[in-house]
């Protein structure tokens, strides 16, 4: 197992799909999937690999194994606009964790897809000790 399965393991995730560009994972609860982004963006830094997650919820369709639906199409939108090192959650998610100890900071919206709240996005980031 590699350091990105044992991440989402740990998150008690469960992998998706993966391909040379990137994984889909599907978790119980937006806290989880946001810490597991981060554990494996920093897992990797140090390798020189900058890793970018977006994490957003909805309903999804299964199929064959694989998710697919709206939420999913919308995550991929907000994936392309990450930077690298950088996770981006939309304001569904934001909305969703108070209490975490997650620090939003307002990225701007995205005019990709429908969102709730208009495709306004955060970046996310783990609270200063």
């Amino acid at each position: 197992m590699d350091a990105i399965c044992d991440q989402v393991q740990l998150a008690q995730g469960r992998e998706i799909r993966r391909d040379a560009n990137g994984l889909l994972a599907a978790f119980q609860r937006p806290t989880r999937a946001i810490q597991c982004a981060m554990a494996i963006r920093d897992s990797l830094k140090p390798s020189g690999l900058a890793v970018r997650a977006a994490v957003h919820i909805g309903e999804c369709e299964r199929e064959d194994g694989d998710l697919t639906g709206t939420a999913i199409d919308q995550a991929v939108l907000m994936l392309g606009q990450a930077s690298p090192g950088e996770i981006i959650t939309s304001r569904t998610i934001r909305d969703l964790v108070p209490g975490s100890g997650l620090v939003f900071t307002e990225r701007g919206g995205t005019e990709t897809g429908a969102v709730p709240g208009g495709g306004q996005l955060y970046g996310v980031g783990a609270a200063s000790a």
